[in-house]
């Protein structure tokens, strides 16, 4: 059985793009300006705000002080947006 988290969808592109960069990256991890650009932010303050909220339930893990050290804990889970879940 699959677990939902709630994430918003934003936060889900971001796990989307972090997967896709990493199966066509040879498992490396994106950075965060990476995905900034890649999932359209203007600024990577908005892409380290959705990795922390992926990190705080759980989808990723990171090193602290260390770039590129995304790990997806949960690749095969369903994201839902807040809204969503509670419909």
């Amino acid at each position: 059985m699959r677990r939902v988290y709630k994430v918003s969808r934003s936060a889900e592109a971001v796990l989307n793009y972090i997967v896709k960069y990493k199966l066509e990256n040879n498992g490396r991890s994106p950075s965060v300006r990476e995905i900034m650009k890649g999932c359209g932010f203007r600024s990577t303050c908005v892409a380290h705000y959705h990795l922390g909220r992926l990190q705080s339930v759980g989808l990723i893990e990171r090193e602290p002080n260390k770039s590129r050290s995304i790990r997806v804990i949960c690749a095969t889970c369903s994201c839902s947006s807040p809204r969503e879940a509670n419909a």
